[in-house]
């Protein structure tokens, strides 16, 4: 069954995560206050594992139930159900390089990721056991570094960069 616009969730996640100290990462859901131009943290989770100190690629699935978290130092996938609130480790993601700092579903439900390490795009089979990434192109005219990868309703893949805030 095609995907459709409408059918993606419109909950926004963050995560919080300190790979220097010794604090565990935290989920968070973000609520837009548009009249008072503010944004609300509520926490959600605090995960604890130690293969998920240091994650900034974090994807909810496009119907909003889970969300699904990369931790750029351990190449970790784990995911977060969002209705039992239960965290789960799904192992190292075989052939994803470190240093994996960007992530988003794509509308054909299949979780794309980004590293610094090589400036490509992957894909990740996340039904596979352990999950397993592909490198699908190498991003030219952009480098990966922090920020964040978005699709619009089209299926355009947007990549936002720290360097020079391309």
């Amino acid at each position: 069954m095609p995907v459709t616009a409408q059918s993606v969730t419109e909950t926004i996640y963050m995560s919080d995560t300190d790979s220097d100290s010794a604090e565990p990462t935290r989920l968070y859901t973000v609520d837009l206050d548009e009249s008072a131009d503010e944004a609300a943290l509520t926490e959600i989770a605090v995960i604890t594992d130690p293969d998920f100190t240091s994650v900034d690629a974090i994807a909810a699935s496009l119907s909003g139930e889970t969300v699904y978290l990369v931790d750029k130092d351990s190449s970790h996938l784990g995911t977060f159900d969002v209705d039992s609130q239960t965290f789960t480790d799904l192992g190292a993601v075989t052939d994803l390089p470190p240093a994996t700092v960007l992530a988003s579903f794509g509308l054909d439900g299949v979780l794309y990721v980004a590293s610094n390490t090589t400036n490509a795009l992957y894909s990740i089979d996340i039904g596979a056991s352990p999950p397993t990434a592909t490198e699908l192109v190498t991003i030219s005219g952009a480098t990966v570094q922090g920020a964040d990868i978005a699709f619009d309703s089209n299926g355009t893949l947007f990549l936002h960069s720290n360097v020079d805030d391309t």
